[in-house]
């Protein structure tokens, strides 16, 4: 059976906010593989989310032209449901010592720039 275990963002060795920002754009951009999205559409009601989510970022203009945006793949953030927020990032060292950086995301609006 088929998850979405997409792995950590890649990020190179001492990122600045920029490049960890950037990072984490390009991980959420990538499109769905044709497994990603035979798996979501497992669940009947998933179909039409995965439709309003694209319509949702192609309406809010998180790409650059509605009509073109409308007609693109479906991407990694369009999963993403209500928890669409960007929260932050924190630090953590896991149990051998490795650094790790985790962002979170929490429902609610998100704010246009």
């Amino acid at each position: 059976m088929h998850t979405l275990k997409w792995g950590p963002v890649p990020v190179k060795a001492n990122p600045t906010m920029m490049e960890l920002l950037q990072a984490i754009y390009e991980y959420l951009s990538t499109p769905l593989t044709k497994s990603d999205i035979k798996f979501i559409l497992s669940t009947p009601q998933n179909s039409r989310n995965l439709e309003q989510a694209r319509e949702c970022r192609a309406r809010n203009g998180f790409d650059a032209v509605y009509a073109v945006a409308i007609q693109s793949p479906f991407k990694r953030s369009d999963v993403l449901g209500s928890h669409r927020r960007f929260l932050g990032i924190r630090a953590a060292k896991i149990g051998d010592g490795t650094d790790r950086l985790y962002f979170n995301l929490g429902s609610g609006p998100v704010p246009r720039i």
